[in-house]
């Protein structure tokens, strides 16, 4: 997958770096971008001390709905009303940015600010940015995967709903394929930040089976009442593709460790099921 030191690269990482923009991510005060922490357990600045380190991250060691889960038959119930994945996505304006503990692709420095809108129970919520944890952050029964994608989503109202996709050891996932030499502009000249351009979100299937849950986020300041949309289907990335965004961050995983799920209702959909019924 990696070519390293070819001409074309060195040039292309080159004139990126000229493009660099400084940018202000206006959704960055949702996942701690300003204070440090980290995800090593042996660490004073570890997930267990997130709660301790700043009095605006109390929710981090004090709030009961915090995420991430392990999604088991024991908390999983079917609802039927919840209704199919409403996307409208485009390809607008991106820049790829590596934030320490991971890299994000940023939809809201263009002159149209976002990369389209998911549609949850009336309410439209614009696509703002995207990260990625490795290992997965979330569970399907007890059982981790190598990676795990955030798509964050904001409403006008402030309301946050994050599309989680898991992903196994596999073929490589094609919007990474697309990204492979940002990333490698970043690891090369170990910038902050490099300007991607017009770049359109991974695709997110009308019809895809999922599980939605009220959660947090999984950084801090673990902000509550996030609606986590998980799709049930685990995609493929290669390893090669793995290692890579690993690279970026020096190596070191980025994912939350469980929480507890305090009676939490995790609400499966699935497309067909609704559709039968309702022909019934």
């Amino acid at each position: 997958m990696r070519n390293p030191g070819t001409p074309f690269n060195f040039l292309l990482c080159a004139l990126l770096s000229l493009l660099i923009l400084q940018s202000s991510f206006s959704a960055s005060h949702i996942v701690g971008a300003e204070k440090y922490f980290d995800y090593d357990e042996d660490s004073e600045f570890g997930p267990q001390h997130w709660g301790d380190l700043d009095p605006d991250w109390a929710t981090c060691k004090d709030g009961k709905s915090q995420s991430p889960i392990n999604i088991t038959h024991k908390n999983i119930e079917v609802n039927l009303s919840l209704g199919s994945l409403m996307t409208s996505y485009h390809s607008t304006f991106a820049i790829m940015q590596n934030r320490g503990y991971d890299i994000m692709i940023n939809w809201t420095e263009g002159a149209t600010p976002g990369a389209g809108s998911l549609l949850i129970d009336g309410k439209d919520y614009v696509l703002q940015q995207c990260h990625w944890h490795s290992p997965s952050e979330h569970k399907f029964f007890d059982e981790g995967y190598p990676l795990e994608l955030h798509m964050v989503h904001i409403s006008s109202d402030g309301s946050i709903a994050v599309i989680g996709i898991l992903y196994q050891h596999g073929s490589p996932d094609p919007f990474l394929s697309e990204l492979w030499k940002y990333l490698e502009c970043l690891i090369r000249k170990q910038k902050d930040e490099v300007v991607v351009g017009y770049l359109s979100p991974p695709p997110i299937e009308n019809r895809a089976p999922y599980y939605r849950y009220s959660g947090s986020l999984t950084t801090p300041p673990c902000t509550e009442n996030v609606t986590w949309i998980l799709l049930r289907e685990v995609r493929t990335v290669s390893e090669g593709q793995v290692y890579q965004l690993r690279e970026a961050v020096h190596g070191k995983d980025n994912a939350r460790p469980i929480q507890p799920i305090n009676g939490r209702k995790v609400y499966l959909y699935k497309p067909w099921i609704h559709e039968d019924h309702a022909s019934s």
